[in-house]
C-alpha cells in the first residue's frame, strides 16, 4: 500500500485527467471515495498507467479480483459510469451497503451534473 501522501497524489492527478467529463469524473470520485481500488497494487498494476484508468481493463479485473460483493459491485459502477461501453445491471445495487450506497448516489449526481 502506498503512502497517504501518495495516495493524495494519485488522487489529485486522477483528478486532473479526469477533467470536465462527467462521467470519468463521476467513475474516479468513486473509486477515491471508496478507499479500496486505489490502495490495491494489484488494481493499480492491472488498470491504473500514468495516472489514467484503463476502464475496460478495471472491469475486467472485478470479474477476477478478490474483494466482497459490494467491493466488486462498486467498481463495477465507476467502469460504467467512466465508459460508455460498458453496462452492468442495476441489480447490483442491491449489493451495497448503506455506505456504498450513498456514495455510488454521490457518482450518479457526478455523472448527471459534474463537480462534487
Amino acid at each position: 500500500m502506498e503512502s497517504p501522501a501518495a495516495q493524495e497524489d494519485l488522487a489529485r492527478r486522477l483528478r486532473a485527467w479526469a477533467g470536465d467529463s462527467n462521467g470519468t469524473l463521476a467513475g474516479v470520485e468513486l473509486l477515491i471515495d471508496q478507499e479500496r481500488w486505489l490502495q490495491r497494487p494489484d488494481f493499480i498494476a492491472a488498470a491504473v498507467t500514468d495516472a489514467r484508468i484503463d476502464w475496460r481493463r478495471a472491469f475486467l479485473f472485478s470479474t477476477e479480483a478478490p474483494g466482497s460483493a459490494g467491493e466488486l459491485a462498486l467498481l463495477q459502477f465507476a467502469c460504467s459510469l467512466a465508459e460508455a461501453g460498458i453496462t452492468v445491471p442495476l441489480s447490483l445495487v442491491g449489493r451495497l451497503d448503506r455506505h456504498y450506497l450513498d456514495l455510488f448516489h454521490q457518482a450518479l449526481h457526478t455523472a448527471k451534473f459534474g463537480g462534487r
